[in-house]
Parts: structure tokens; sequence; C-alpha cells
């Protein structure tokens, strides 16, 4: 049975595999790449959700001040910023962008409605040369009345 081989030894590998030498590592080279993909995705997508949240909180902080005080724009515009300036990894304050609709809600009356808008810019920290993401903005709005009553 195995007279082909000396001393009746079983060969290390079948006859079949003999060809396929370093096929684990190639298959695994694949599977990393696709993981390392999918992490970064992950961290990015999650890096991104949580500088939303943050510009979501600093909106709804603008919105709420200027229901109170309509005829400051530049506190609530730094209410905004305030909330964006404590994220990991920083991001620039400076960035943020925050309008009103009205533009000048101070001219507003009791119970007139507003909207506050701000925007951020959004891009990669790491841009990877397999995987293209174009940057993107951040948009929220929030909708309040004037409750301060003259």
């Amino acid at each position: 049975m195995f007279s082909d081989y000396p001393d009746q030894q079983r060969p290390l590998m079948p006859h079949h595999w003999r060809g396929q030498r370093g096929s684990t590592a190639v298959e695994a080279l694949v599977v990393l790449i696709i993981l390392s993909m999918l992490t970064y995705a992950a961290l990015e997508l999650g890096r991104a959700y949580v500088q939303r949240q943050a510009l979501d909180a600093g909106c709804l902080r603008a919105a709420r001040y200027l229901s109170v005080y309509p005829d400051d724009p530049a506190t609530a515009a730094q209410l905004v910023r305030d909330e964006v300036n404590g994220l990991f990894p920083p991001v620039d304050p400076g960035a943020v962008t925050v309008y009103t609709d009205p533009a000048d809600p101070g001219s507003l009356a009791f119970l007139d409605e507003f909207t506050v808008y701000t925007e951020l810019p959004w891009s990669p920290l790491t841009p990877l040369p397999y995987l293209v993401v174009a940057p993107r903005t951040i948009q929220v709005q929030h909708r309040r009345v004037v409750e301060r009553y003259p």
C-alpha cells in the first residue's frame, strides 16, 4: 500500500493537497482585509453617530435658549459649539454652522414659531485607499415657539 515511500511511512499531506501549500494564508489574508474594512466602517459610523448626537443636543439647547431669549442668537450658537467641543476625537467648533429661520428671532412675538438649523462637515478620520467615503454634512434642526411673554 505504501510501497512508493521508504520504510512504509505515510506522506505528511495527502496527494491531492500537495499543490495547495499556502492557500490557508491567502484565505486568511482575504478574510483579514474584509474584517478590517468592516471594523473601520463601524468605527467611522459610530464616530458620525456621536457627532450627530452632540450636534442634536446642542441644537436643542440653542432652540430652548432662543425660545426664552429670542434676541440673543450669538449665545445660542455658542451653546451648540460648546456641546460639539467636548467630543473625542476633537471637532473644530468653528466648523459648526448655526442659523435660524427667520434670521432674526428677536423680532418674533409670543408663540411665534422659529427653527434652529445646525450643520457640521464630516469626513473620515483616516481615508483609506481601498475605501472611498465622500465628505458629508451632518444637519440637525429643531423647531420651537417663543415662550417669553413681552
